[in-house]
């Protein structure tokens, strides 16, 4: 197991006066930062493709980091495990 140190939301919220989250200052991503994290979240999308998983809760909280830069999806208790009926059918 790794150790992560936040998650991509802790990059744009901080606590207000009142110790709720709420957006700082609506800051923008550096944009070498945005497209490090997007290749990497599609990276994860892709081996959870392979392995037959439909991961279904991508959010900031999910997505988590550490200082040297790794990028891991987390809370996988939404996902679904692909099967054949699944796969040829219309639904949700």
């Amino acid at each position: 197991m790794e150790l992560m140190d936040f998650s991509l939301r802790d990059f744009y919220m901080k606590l207000d006066e009142n110790n709720q989250k709420s957006p700082e200052n609506k800051r923008n991503f550096p944009e070498e930062l945005l497209g490090y994290v997007v290749v990497a979240l599609l990276k994860a999308l892709v081996v959870c493709k392979s392995q037959n998983i439909i991961y279904r809760d991508v959010k900031p909280d999910n997505i988590l980091l550490n200082l040297n830069g790794a990028i891991k999806l987390c809370d996988f208790g939404e996902s679904r495990i692909l099967n054949e009926s699944l796969a040829s059918s219309l639904a949700g």
